[in-house]
């Protein structure tokens, strides 16, 4: 037993060694073992390169052309101010600066959204969305995506967005400025409009003129489409004919021994 004593003793009191290498960096906390995501692995070095990529988040924010006012703007400052403040204010504790500024999130995965956010920010800036007429976009989204069935009140976030960016402009812009945005838009809209209607326009005909030559080849070989010709007029906007005038032309343009009949 005093043998036992003693050497539990002596395995109590050995120091621990400590290895100083150029893998081994002195830290108050411990890397964590998994971020809990796949796809997201642990970075030891995540504290200077999140304030990193939050101040060149800022740096392009503040030399955009994006205005400070708008709603996105306000977002991703957001995001930047809340990285910088819970930094500064937890240091390496990053269990601490997950819980309480990042919503539970890992750091790693923060990080990817701030790098990110700078990509969508560089988009915002190149597209200058905040131009945007909520309404147009509005019906774009419904014509095009197919976007707006779940109600009539409904908005897509994209469109929340927009729509806030135009009332803070429209309260900045006084009454004649206002009334020549409105007649800008009214007429691109036209020019818009106009110009989906000559293509559709050309579409149709096109497919009429496709149909007629169809329609001729049966005819050609004895089918009756008098009936069809009545009924579709192919080409009447560009040519100016009806449908007799057709009749009468696709059957002048038969052969001469159809006409007679085999003999």
């Amino acid at each position: 037993m005093k043998g036992t004593s003693r050497l539990m003793m002596m395995m109590r009191q050995t120091q621990v060694l400590r290895t100083i290498s150029d893998d081994y960096i002195p830290r108050a906390f411990p890397v964590k073992a998994t971020t809990g995501l796949a796809g997201v692995a642990v970075e030891p070095l995540w504290k200077p390169k999140i304030l990193a990529a939050a101040a060149e988040l800022e740096a392009f924010l503040k030399s955009s052309d994006i205005p400070p006012e708008t709603t996105y703007y306000n977002i991703a400052m957001t995001l930047v101010r809340r990285i910088k403040g819970g930094v500064s204010e937890c240091g390496d504790d990053w269990c601490t600066l997950e819980k309480k500024y990042f919503w539970g999130w890992p750091v790693e995965y923060i990080l990817q959204v701030t790098w990110r956010e700078m990509e969508t920010a560089q988009k915002w800036n190149e597209w200058r969305f905040w131009e945007l007429d909520p309404e147009q976009v509005k019906k774009v989204g419904r014509e095009d995506s197919n976007i707006g069935k779940e109600g009539l009140g409904y908005n897509t976030p994209w469109e929340q967005v927009v729509r806030e960016d135009f009332d803070r402009r429209k309260k900045a812009l006084s009454q004649e400025e206002m009334a020549e945005l409105k007649k800008m838009d009214t007429e691109k809209m036209a020019r818009e409009t106009a110009a989906y209607k000559e293509r559709k326009d050309r579409i149709r005909d096109d497919l009429e003129k496709a149909r007629g030559d169809m329609l001729k080849k049966f005819l050609n070989k004895r089918f009756v489409v008098d009936k069809d010709l009545m009924r579709m007029q192919p080409g009447a906007k560009y040519s100016g004919k009806n449908s007799d005038d057709l009749i009468k032309e696709l059957k002048a343009s038969r052969p001469q021994q159809a006409k007679e009949g085999p003999k």
